[in-house]
């Protein structure tokens, strides 16, 4: 009978697996909005180092220090490029990886504490999740959403050793190699770390004494020693999120901006759809404590844990540093991963108990667990709208070619990892293997010389000093890094710094032109903001170079970068006079971030 019903699980799950996976890879097959948010590639970048034995201790090769998940999933793309190719497929797939795991978990915690039914309705809103953390589930970066993984592991364990009146030790050693390994992915897995303490010492006091202290312990050391081994390399910088506290003074006065853009705004794509999936894991959690029935009591017990857990974060998160100031795209919600994931389960038990008769009307459960699936369905065909669905060979091969790593991002924080002297600094910037070199020096000369007071004539004195060493062919790379240059010490203020580039010598003024055009005015380019930065080439006597730039710029753009005619429609929006050096400028950048 147990076998039965093992392999009636095994199926269950697999086939909410593939319903999950299919309708993420529906948004990626389509190119929609989910690449390029936060640091992705660079991640991606860090895996490139990886195996182009980049020379430097393989530690410093970490995107932050403080992210041990993010450098474990650079070390997991950097196998995904062995497999694939440096690509952005590569990325998806670890990701894949992750939405599955997460998935399993969460199934196996729902299935042994709340049983069968409510594990199923815990897969399925998973996979018809609302549409935001659909696509945030696609974004790898190797923290909040990734660290879901060891959330829904420490609460299972927690959960089932609860139940156990004499716990086996290998689970009080299990839980510990969780909470330890899973802190050095991500410090938020600390606080679910603290609320299984609390729950075992108040569920279990005597057994967290006698049985589970030590094997406990050493668990929590053997997960951990990745974070002590960095910890020995790098000091306090290992801590050091930014100079960000755990707590702040003025997290009240973004808290209420945050949740208006939410809930009244509608900064997620709706207002509805929050207030909607609010009322769902407060109504799961009603049903749960106060539902009738069989197994009422043994319920309420066992949902206290991830309850808990929610009023835990809901807590830290109200008094923390970490509550976006402005809410203008569902990135800026990823920290709230574990809510979303967690939150399922009330929802998930509240249905289930519901259907069960713990209240009366029982087809209304079926009705609110449909409307809340269809939410999630409505959110996977938005994100499939957001991109290119109807050419699906022509996205598979953009897919396949496009790289998934880039140096911009990369390199600001790699640079500071690395011993003094800019020319040993350059030597391994160049060590990657890179193709075209004029951007992998432009890139790395544009990071390399910036002084903490901007001075273009010392800064290109120096660079033309390290490169006649290094690479004495590259100096013209060189000055195309240095838009970003002439942009801070005017103050990042363009008009001005087109002007100090019109000043310069012929050749070295193309070169300045097209650089400022690279850079524009900042990172994330709008598309208001490029309508404002092209309209300042009609200032230049010749404003190819700048234009030509400016082209290039135009991939940057999240929005534009795999979707060919988004990029055309604003440069046939521009005057016909601009349009053949934008036309050539994006085309170079597109070729420069294909595979061969």
């Amino acid at each position: 009978m147990r076998g039965t019903r093992e392999y009636r699980d095994l199926w269950t799950v697999v086939w909410l697996t593939a319903t999950a996976l299919a309708l993420r890879a529906a948004a990626v097959l389509s190119l929609g909005d989910v690449f390029f948010h936060g640091e992705e590639l660079e991640k991606g970048t860090a895996a490139k180092g990886i195996l182009d034995s980049v020379g430097v201790a393989h530690h410093h090769l970490a995107y932050h220090y403080y992210e041990g998940g993010g450098f474990v999933v650079s070390h997991l793309k950097a196998l995904a490029f062995l497999l694939v190719g440096q690509n952005l497929l590569a990325h998806k797939l670890v990701a894949a990886g992750f939405i599955v795991g997460v998935l399993v978990a969460g199934y196996a915690f729902v299935r042994d504490s709340f049983g069968r039914r409510a594990a199923l309705w815990f897969g399925l809103l998973y996979a018809f999740s609302p549409p935001t953390y659909q696509k945030l589930s696609l974004i790898n970066l190797g923290i909040h959403f990734e660290a879901c993984l060891f959330v829904m592991l420490a609460l299972g364990l927690t959960a089932r050793i609860l139940r156990e009146e004499r716990a086996r030790r290998s689970l009080w050693f299990l839980l510990g190699v969780v909470c330890g390994s899973g802190i050095y992915f991500s410090y938020q897995v600390g606080l679910v770390a603290a609320v299984c303490l609390a729950a075992l010492a108040v569920g279990r006091p005597r057994a967290l004494l006698q049985r589970g202290s030590l094997p406990g312990l050493a668990g929590t050391a053997l997960g951990g020693l990745p974070l002590l081994l960095m910890y020995l390399e790098v000091g306090d910088a290992v801590i050091d999120i930014h100079g960000a506290e755990l707590t702040a003074a003025g997290s009240g006065e973004r808290l209420l901006p945050f949740l208006r853009a939410i809930f009244a705004e509608g900064a997620l794509g709706g207002v509805a759809g929050p207030w909607l999936w609010t009322a769902a894991v407060a109504g799961g959690a009603l049903v749960g404590v106060f539902g009738r029935g069989a197994g009422a009591d043994r319920t309420r017990a066992r949902l206290a844990l991830p309850v808990a857990y929610l009023a835990a974060f809901a807590a830290v998160f109200v008094l923390s540093e970490f509550i976006p100031a402005r809410v203008y795209h569902g990135f800026l919600v990823l920290r709230l991963a574990p809510v979303w994931v967690v939150g399922l389960v009330p929802i998930a038990v509240g249905l289930a108990r519901w259907e069960d008769g713990a209240l009366p009307a029982r087809p209304v459960a079926s009705a609110i667990g449909g409307l809340l699936l269809a939410a999630g369905g409505l959110g996977a065909l938005q994100a499939v709208g957001e991109g290119r669905p109807s050419t699906p060979a022509r996205n598979w091969d953009v897919l396949c070619r496009t790289k998934g790593y880039v140096y911009a991002g990369y390199f600001p924080k790699f640079v500071p990892h690395l011993p003094p002297g800019d020319e040993q600094r350059l030597e391994i910037l160049l060590s990657f293997d890179e193709a075209e070199r004029e951007w992998l020096v432009t890139e790395a000369c544009a990071v390399l010389f910036e002084t903490p007071t901007p001075d273009a004539r010392t800064v290109m004195a120096r660079g033309r000093e390290v490169l006649a060493t290094v690479a004495p062919k590259r100096v013209e790379a060189f000055e195309l890094g240095l838009g970003s240059l002439l942009l801070r010490e005017a103050g990042w203020d363009l008009a001005r710094a087109l002007e100090s580039a019109l000043a310069a010598p012929p050749g070295l003024r193309e070169r300045l032109l097209e650089g400022l055009g690279r850079a524009g005015s900042g990172p994330y380019p709008t598309v208001d903001v490029l309508g404002v930065e092209a309209a300042l080439a009609q200032r230049l006597p010749d404003p190819a170079s700048f234009l030509e730039g400016l082209g290039q710029r135009l991939y940057e753009n999240s929005t534009m970068r795999l979707l060919s005619e988004r990029p055309a429609a604003f440069i046939e929006s521009r005057p016909a006079a601009e349009r053949p050096a934008l036309r050539s400028g994006y085309e170079r950048a597109w070729a420069r971030h294909r595979l061969p």
